[in-house]
């Protein structure tokens, strides 16, 4: 028996948007805590410290989980 027929095979959108997910929550948590404990006013989504420092990450993990949408809403089974 082959080591490969044992493991588990995931499907590339489910392991996008399980990683994008983890990524999205854990932002939101950061950005959270950075703003009750850190600095609120570059934690403030309507300061414009904000937009240089917490939107690149927003904007990377919601691409993650765009990307993941149209591979599973394309996959052919």
């Amino acid at each position: 028996m082959a080591t490969g027929d044992t493991m588990k095979k995931y499907r590339l959108d489910t392991v996008l948007s399980v990683t994008a997910i983890i990524g999205l929550s854990i932002n939101i948590a950061l950005n959270l805590y950075a703003y009750l404990h850190i600095d609120p006013v570059s934690s403030s989504p309507l300061e414009e410290g904000w937009w240089s420092i917490w939107l690149p990450s927003y904007l990377v993990w919601m691409s993650f989980l765009t990307i993941a949408s149209f591979i599973g809403v394309n996959r052919k089974d």
